[in-house]
């Protein structure tokens, strides 16, 4: 995994110096991933808000998903409880407004950890009950 990382830190390096503003996102998404998967949520989080602010001027597709990743890092990463519920109800106004459904059940579904974490119980039953119909909705059963 160390390996991985500092692989996709050089190909960021070389799609930077080639002005590959996509690519360059791209391989800081994977930068963020590589660092989560190796405990280190912190430095993840970090590299994610910095492709975030990059992708809003690159592409919406890529942004997003930069976005779905901050969200998980709001359930296993650095935000306390209070800041990670906060970060769900940013983005489910987002998704609510975009129309994106995914991105939807997804801040729901981690809205109810947290508050379950809270001690919130019936609001997190709520929240996972609704995130959950909206993924059936969609066709995706994993989740």
């Amino acid at each position: 995994m160390r390996g991985a990382l500092v692989t996709a830190q050089r190909a960021h390096a070389e799609l930077e110096r080639l002005g590959d503003e996509y690519g360059a996102v791209w391989a800081l998404r994977l930068i963020g991933n590589f660092q989560g998967w190796l405990g280190h949520s912190g430095d993840a989080e970090r590299t994610w808000k910095d492709a975030l602010e990059l992708a809003e001027h690159v592409s919406p597709r890529l942004r997003d998903e930069i976005r779905g990743w901050l969200l998980w890092e709001a359930w296993w990463g650095p935000p306390k409880i209070p800041e990670g519920i906060a970060r769900c109800d940013d983005y489910l106004d987002e998704a609510r407004r975009s129309g994106y459904k995914r991105f939807e059940a997804i801040a729901l579904e981690i809205r109810a950890a947290l508050k379950a974490w809270q001690g919130s119980f019936d609001e997190a039953r709520a929240d996972m009950s609704a995130g959950r119909a909206l993924s059936r909705e969609l066709g995706d059963m994993i989740w």
